[in-house]
């Protein structure tokens, strides 16, 4: 049986319109209230009735990116409609997280497998040309023939097809801006122009859903993500106030808004959503089939850097101390979770970057050699951690980690701009423990220009380059150009109190 039904997972049923009058035709029905408010979704689809509540909160859990508890819906779907093949893509998406460059295609394909061996037989199970488009979408992201740059663009340029051919689709308009910012992600625009194009394409998709269905989860997270850079943050404020209202039952719902928050400096905002995710996620991500201790840790380390830049100080230590209760002291081994492998020397570094304090241990927290997760993510963990550890070597007065860094560093057959500002700066820092002024600064500004490459996307997980620069340039008698490096700093990141404390500084001492 074909059917329409719309969902509003919060308190209301409503019917949902036809999309198109290329749709094929459908018949409206009602489905039981869903027990979470995750906004409102309405999805034309083939499914049986029996499937539509969970087929349906599926979709709005995978909006606002909880993957595991959306995945668990879809296969509910499945079973109460084995034939449903939308509920079968809609489960792959979940092992793909391309913001947080994750994904697990081998558990992606095997969900697929479960509706049909091949991706033509898959195709041919759609209920309508519609859902049709979006299997090829979802076929072409997971695909195994492919790699990653082709997934992520194949995805994105069928989404934009479908959403162009369907405009009342609001899924597929919201998945088109997900696809647009995926690529932005992954492959920035080196010219200016064109990176403005990309994003004003995807903006405006967002915050045409946004616009046209408040409620709708995709809309309104995508447009905080597209807008989540200082230069354009202040057009994503209505989201961010809006966001959590619309799917309070998401702690990925709590947590987002501070990205807009941390950008525009709103610290007292950015805390305050944070407070509510962090629990929320030890709730919504425990699980007795998951051995390590699960919790958004994204959403910790977001925390402590709003308490850091509010000098609440205690409250920031506590977090720390809060991971270590939570992993163990010493904490276990999660190698195959590097946000937790991680958690407790990430927290170290960015306490001891921001006050000064709080040096020692954090080398044997961070050591990483032999760690590497084998994920991009887990191997961008597993750098950071070995960058830490050798700028807390230098801090407590042992260069030998640093050296090595550099000579591993400048050995790459290709660098990014990450490790020339870590060349950079471990330079810097040597160059300062043997008192040489000159070299330091010199460094610190090759540091400063490889940094602006990199769009300055939350909490800094490395020391910030334009304010040690400034705090050398103030120290060497030149105000002027101090006060320049203070100010892009602030230019970069908004309201840091570190950055506000110098420039203060320097404008007030003597000429």
């Amino acid at each position: 049986m074909r059917c329409t039904t719309t969902i509003a997972v919060l308190a209301v049923l409503a019917l949902g319109p036809k999309l198109s009058a290329q749709h094929d035709d459908h018949h409206d029905t009602k489905a039981n209230i869903p027990d979470a408010q995750l906004g409102v979704v309405s999805f034309e689809n083939s499914g049986a009735r029996a499937a539509q509540k969970d087929f349906l909160r599926g979709l709005a859990l995978l909006h606002s990116f909880m993957y595991d508890q959306a995945a668990a819906s879809f296969q509910k779907a499945q079973k109460a409609d084995p034939a449903f093949a939308m509920a079968y893509w809609g489960e792959a998406m979940t092992y793909v997280h391309t913001a947080w460059r994750q994904e697990n295609l081998a558990a992606a394909n095997t969900a697929l497998d479960r509706l049909a061996p091949t991706r033509d037989a898959r195709l041919a199970k759609a209920g309508t040309a519609r859902e049709r488009t979006y299997g090829a979408a979802i076929e072409a992201l997971v695909a195994k023939n492919l790699d990653e740059a082709q997934r992520v663009h194949a995805f994105s340029d069928t989404m934009h097809a479908i959403a162009a051919k369907y405009p009342k689709d609001l899924d597929a308009r919201s998945f088109a801006a997900l696809g647009g910012m995926n690529v932005s992600y992954l492959w920035p625009a080196a010219d200016p122009a064109q990176r403005e194009r990309d994003h004003s394409a995807s903006e405006a998709l967002a915050y045409g859903v946004f616009k046209e269905s408040p409620k709708h989860p995709g809309g309104v997270h995508y447009l905080i993500h597209v807008n989540d850079d200082p230069t354009y943050a202040s057009r994503g404020l209505d989201a961010a106030r809006a966001y959590a209202k619309v799917a309070p039952d998401a702690d990925h719902a709590l947590h987002m808004p501070s990205h807009i928050f941390v950008q525009l400096g709103l610290w007292d905002d950015a805390t305050r959503s944070n407070e509510r995710a962090w629990p929320a996620s030890r709730t919504a991500y425990a699980s007795p089939n998951d051995p390590s201790p699960s919790a958004s840790w994204h959403t910790l380390h977001w925390l402590q850097y709003s308490y850091l830049q509010q000098g609440r100080l205690r409250e920031a230590r506590a977090l720390i101390d809060s991971a270590r209760t939570i992993l163990g002291d010493p904490p276990a081994d999660y190698w195959g979770d590097a946000d937790a492998r991680f958690a407790v020397s990430a927290l170290l570094f960015r306490y001891a970057a921001e006050t000064g304090d709080g040096w020692a241990g954090i080398a044997a927290e961070a050591t990483a050699e032999g760690s590497d997760v084998k994920t991009p993510r887990g191997a961008t963990f597993t750098a950071i951690a070995r960058y830490q550890a050798a700028v807390a070597g230098v801090m407590t007065g042992d260069t030998s980690d640093a050296h090595a860094l550099i000579q591993r560093l400048g050995a790459a057959a290709s660098r990014r701009p990450r490790d020339e500002v870590q060349i950079g700066q471990l330079a810097g820092l040597i160059a300062i423990a043997r008192g040489d002024t000159a070299a330091a600064i010199a460094a610190w500004q090759r540091a400063s220009v490889a940094e602006e490459a990199i769009p300055p996307l939350g909490p800094p997980n490395m020391l910030v380059s334009h304010e040690w620069l400034g705090d050398l340039l103030l120290k060497s008698g030149k105000r002027p150009e101090a006060i320049a490096a203070y100010q892009k700093a602030l230019e970069r990141r908004p309201g840091r109190a570190r950055a506000l404390r110098a420039l203060a500084s320097a404008r007030a001492s003597t000429p």
